[in-house]
C-alpha cells in the first residue's frame, strides 16, 4: 500500500479488437472514452474500467477496454461506506486519481498492443478525467 491507502491489485484486457475492415486511409483526429466505477465493499476494492475507441470516418477502428481494480486500505474504505444507505461514497478526486492512473496504463496496455502493426503510430493522448468524472462524490451501491 501507498501514503493514500491504496494498492494496484489487478489489471485486466477486458476487450481489445482491430477492426481492419472498417479503417479507411487515415485515423479521425477524434477518439471516444468512456469511464464506469464499481466497489466491492466485502473485498474493499475499487474497480475503474475505461474504454476508448479510435475511429475511420465514424466507424471503430481500435477498441480497447481496461479495467484496474484498486484494494483499498480497511480503514480508508470504511470512510467510504454508509451502512444505512448500503452505498459506498467515493470522493471525486480520489476517483480522479485512480482513473489517471488507469488511464496511463491503459496508454501503456494499447502501445503494446499496436507495436508492429499498421497502427503503431496510434497514441492515447492525454485525458482530462475531469470531464468524465466530475467534483461531486460518487456513489455506488455495495456489493
Amino acid at each position: 500500500m501507498n501514503q493514500l491507502g491504496f494498492a494496484i491489485a489487478n489489471i485486466r484486457t477486458k476487450e481489445f479488437a482491430i477492426l481492419e475492415e472498417n479503417f479507411n486511409q487515415e485515423m479521425d483526429d477524434e477518439f471516444s472514452t468512456g469511464f464506469r466505477i464499481a466497489a466491492n465493499a466485502q473485498e474493499k476494492f475499487i474497480a475503474v474500467n475505461f474504454e476508448v475507441q479510435f475511429k475511420s470516418q465514424k466507424k471503430t477502428v481500435i477498441k480497447l477496454a481496461v479495467e484496474c481494480a484498486f484494494e483499498i486500505e480497511e480503514n480508508a474504505f470504511k470512510s467510504f461506506l454508509n451502512e444505512e444507505k448500503e452505498e459506498v461514497s467515493i470522493p471525486g478526486v480520489f476517483c480522479r486519481h485512480l482513473a489517471v492512473i488507469t488511464v496511463g496504463t491503459t496508454r501503456g496496455i494499447l502501445h503494446e498492443k499496436l507495436n508492429e502493426t499498421q497502427f503503431e503510430d496510434v497514441i492515447l493522448p492525454s485525458i482530462n478525467v475531469t470531464e468524465h468524472i466530475q467534483e461531486e462524490t460518487v456513489i455506488l451501491k455495495s456489493k
